[in-house]
């Protein structure tokens, strides 16, 4: 996927959507000092990344909290 975004970063098709944590991590990579860039935008990029790890937290909490409940619901029916 990175080799993907890394393309459609190249040719700059305007609707041509790509995912969007692969997006924001290929144009911090290709953003930097490292790889030629200027770092323009890194802040907001970093942001949106934790943005998306952040979202994800509280429904993987809930998540791990409900399966051990209910498995063991499940099994004292048995």
């Amino acid at each position: 996927m990175g080799f993907r975004n890394a393309t459609v970063r190249q040719l700059k098709v305007p609707d041509l959507t790509t995912t969007v944590l692969p997006l924001n991590v290929t144009g911090l990579a290709a953003g930097s000092s490292l790889a030629g860039g200027i770092n323009s935008n890194w802040g907001c990029r970093i942001a949106g990344i934790a943005a998306i790890f952040g979202g994800l937290a509280l429904p993987l909490v809930i998540a791990g909290a409900l399966v051990p409940g209910e498995a063991l619901a499940g099994r004292a029916q048995v």
